[in-house]
């Protein structure tokens, strides 16, 4: 990808959903950025926004496709092959065996450079007892090298407030030698706002300095009320000072 301003902060933009654009150090990762089958609750890319998108920098020329999981609210098949056609050289990895050509998350753990980025992917027990079989895993994107910037941590459809997303981070080289975490930016579905065995963990043990919240049917399709709901809860945290809320479509917070 281009070497802009890109360079000098990191940018978020969501497509649809959880699905996000990751821009930092020159260097692109999408995760969980394409899905096109609408389920009951949830927005996703209707074949007017994947035009629009191609017209948006934030989904173009990714150095890396990712998903956590592959329920059909994250991931489409037939989008991704469509990408990895386009942009042979980006790098997919996702946790089933979906395409020839791919890196395949298991054995609880998965690194691997994209760009001037690593990715660490990190398995994490999916929300919901009737997903116990469902790998879920979550990313962390930082800087490759040790380079300065942010270490950013989306958690996918991870249980709300699972012992294992400390445990994970540690053996991952993203605790410190205070006992605390050296995660920058927070990604994360909104039930871990909302909730708080999820909040609870956010707010008190990761503390990150800034938190997105995510998973958010588009304002024009939020039919149970989830936005609304989400933004009465903020008040609630008591140690992140920057939380923002991703519900529109290619918005973009610059971090």
């Amino acid at each position: 990808m281009s070497n802009n301003n890109y360079d000098q902060n990191c940018r978020i933009t969501l497509s649809a959903n959880a699905g996000i654009s990751v821009s930092m150090h020159g260097s692109r990762v999408w995760v969980d950025a394409l899905h096109n089958i609408r389920t009951e609750q949830y927005s996703t890319i209707t074949p007017e926004m994947l035009e629009a998108m191609k017209e948006c920098e934030a989904f173009t020329q990714p150095d890396a496709i990712v998903y956590t999981h592959c329920h059909n609210d994250h991931f489409s098949y037939d989008l991704t092959l469509g990408a990895m056609r386009e942009w042979p050289d980006a790098v997919v990895a996702l946790p089933e065996k979906r395409f020839e050509r791919q890196l395949v998350a298991e054995d609880g753990m998965l690194r691997f450079r994209a760009g001037s980025l690593e990715v660490a992917m990190l398995r994490l027990p999916h929300d919901g007892d009737e997903y116990a079989d469902v790998d879920n895993y979550a990313c962390v994107i930082s800087p490759a090298d040790g380079g300065a910037g942010h270490n950013i941590l989306v958690l996918g459809d991870a249980a709300l407030g699972c012992p294992e997303l400390t445990e994970q981070l540690e053996a991952a080289g993203f605790g410190d030698e205070t006992g605390g975490w050296k995660i920058d930016v927070a990604v994360v579905d909104f039930p871990w706002a909302a909730v708080t065995r999820g909040r609870t963990v956010i707010d008190n043990i990761l503390r990150p300095g800034h938190l997105l919240i995510c998973h958010l049917p588009f304002s024009e399709e939020d039919r149970r009320g989830y936005g609304d709901m989400i933004r009465r809860v903020l008040k609630k945290f008591r140690n992140i000072e920057d939380i923002r809320i991703l519900d529109t479509f290619l918005q973009t917070e610059i971090i």
